[in-house]
């Protein structure tokens, strides 16, 4: 046991005493508040998105470390559709999907569980394309022919507001439902006669037809949301993530504006794309994180439209306000969100 009375009339000894206890309490302290002070480790998120531009802005945060940076750690799933993506995420298999807002317009008539967090892209990359050599050279010769699209999804809605424009009713043509790599396939067999595919289905489908491909614009005009949406359960229990996916994305979003050239060749990297293909793709999305009244009016039209068309499903008219997750992006940045609320 030790005796303090050995160090009497010992002060050298006392002195290195207290000099080792004041060391060693100090050294205590600072092991604690580096303890009490040391980062949380990065939460994990999984994250479903379609191999396309679209998805440019997720890719560029994965390529650049800017997840890990602000403490998510993100595993991205490739998926071929929305759809499927938008299952995997009811079944908590995902926690993020990245789809147009057609399939969380889809959702709202049946679930009031899911929430767009941002959007991080508007696309124009939808294309009607059909073949010559089946007596197709304008809309008006598409009554009697069958027309390949993947139900459910962006281009179901378009091609109903294309054949609108065109004066075609439903009934004039055979619409079946048709993967986009099947679509592609099926109109090169002449098992269908046109399609309606986003790209880079599209474009592969019209190279491969060369002058026999006639190409609409699909979507008349009108750009669609690419939405990361989450689930109510995951915002409410993980809001600290979900605001550093944000603030990854949004650092992101502005590397993409300072450093095109760079972000061209990481989306162009991790999609395989080749150069030609790369420059197209470039011009048909706008890589932006924001929440706009634009984006709500949007949903609220293709709403009504699954209702007239008796393809909502469960319920009445949906309340997409109420599907807006705004607290996150507006702690992120405030200005990009434009919804009234």
């Amino acid at each position: 046991m030790w005796n303090p009375d050995r160090l009497r009339g010992k002060p050298s000894l006392v002195l290195a005493f207290i000099l080792f206890a004041a060391l060693a309490a100090a050294l205590a302290g600072v092991c604690s508040i580096r303890r009490r002070d040391a980062p949380p480790p990065p939460e994990k998120i999984a994250v479903g998105i379609i191999a396309t531009d679209n998805a440019g802005l997720v890719y560029i945060a994965s390529e650049l470390g800017l997840f890990s940076k602000h403490g998510v750690n993100a595993s991205l799933k490739e998926y071929e559709a929305g759809s499927s993506i938008m299952e995997d995420l009811k079944q908590r298999k995902l926690d993020f999907a990245v789809t147009s807002e057609f399939a969380l317009v889809r959702e709202g008539f049946c679930s009031n569980d899911l929430e767009a967090v941002a959007s991080i892209a508007l696309s124009d990359n939808i294309r009607f394309i059909a073949r010559r050599d089946r007596g197709i050279e304008s809309p008006a010769d598409l009554t009697g022919k069958t027309i390949g699209v993947l139900r459910g999804t962006s281009c179901e809605f378009f091609l109903a507001t294309f054949l609108a424009f065109s004066g075609i009713l439903d009934r004039e043509v055979r619409i079946v439902n048709i993967k986009p790599s099947d679509a592609a396939s099926g109109i090169l067999s002449k098992n269908i006669d046109a399609a309606m595919l986003w790209d880079p289905y599209a474009y592969r489908l019209t190279a491969a037809l060369g002058k026999n491909a006639i190409v609409w614009d699909g979507q008349s005009g009108q750009d669609y949301y690419v939405l990361l949406t989450s689930t109510r359960q995951f915002v409410d229990g993980h809001a600290p993530a979900v605001e550093n996916a944000l603030k990854a994305l949004a650092e992101a979003e502005r590397f993409a504006e300072s450093n095109p050239a760079a972000a061209k060749r990481i989306i162009q990297r991790r999609l395989g794309y080749d150069n030609a293909y790369s420059l197209w793709a470039w011009t048909e999305s706008s890589l932006k994180v924001c929440l706009t009244q634009d984006l709500l009016i949007h949903m609220e039209d293709e709403g009504r439209w699954l209702r007239k068309k008796g393809l909502g499903g469960c319920s009445g008219m949906p309340n997409y306000y109420a599907d807006m997750y705004l607290d996150g992006l507006e702690k992120v940045d405030p200005d990009a969100v434009s919804i009234i609320h």
